[in-house]
């Protein structure tokens, strides 16, 4: 497992700075790349994967205005209502509310997204995130507009292999949907015999 100090002496290495061993007092360019770090540890957890969302009921407190601020998980980035229900609306100081306004009264199912610390995050995760990290932290400190052009390429390619994770883990495979399946025997038609003619 990484850690955000490894990841900032990555950055340092690549211009040819001296680790630093505290982020206490960090110097200015280990104290750059602590915040593309915490940038892009954020930006990538914005999206829902297998490891940062869940679907939680959450019940509103009567005695607290029907708040449901103290179900809510540190860290979260998004709350939706699940597929077909109404639209839910998060609004100071906690309470739930409906797209047309009324409070949320009774329990509702909601699925939340959390932003959790680098330390937290999956290996898989860890180092799509340092790969990025490294690419922007070298395009900033050098000015260099093509190191940028290749954070945003590391950023879409690290996107695309959490995607594929995502989909193994979820078990979201539309290959193996009996429905697919079907449509996919049918579309390909009656195929020929393959036996050997004497």
């Amino acid at each position: 497992m990484r850690t955000e100090l490894d990841v900032v002496n990555s950055c340092l290495a690549v211009m040819g700075q001296s680790p630093v061993t505290s982020l206490v007092r960090p110097t200015r360019h280990a104290t750059m790349a602590l915040e593309l770090l915490r940038k892009y540890t954020l930006k990538l957890q914005s999206t829902s994967w297998w490891f940062n969302s869940f679907v939680r009921e959450l019940t509103p407190d009567a005695g607290a205005a029907f708040s449901v601020l103290a179900q809510l998980p540190a860290g979260l980035v998004s709350l939706r209502a699940l597929e077909g229900a109404p639209r839910l609306l998060l609004k100071a100081p906690g309470v739930l509310e409906y797209a047309d306004g009324r409070v949320v009264e009774a329990p509702v199912k909601a699925h939340l997204t959390v932003a959790y610390p680098f330390a937290d995050l999956p290996p898989m995760v860890q180092l799509a995130v340092e790969d990025i990290v490294i690419r922007a932290f070298a395009a900033r400190a050098e000015g260099d507009p093509q190191a940028a052009v290749d954070a945003d390429r590391d950023l879409a390619q690290a996107v695309v292999q959490l995607n594929a994770e995502h989909i193994r883990q979820m078990g979201a495979n539309m290959l193996n949907n009996q429905d697919v399946q079907a449509q996919l025997f049918f579309a390909r038609g009656p195929r020929p015999s393959l036996r050997y003619r004497s």
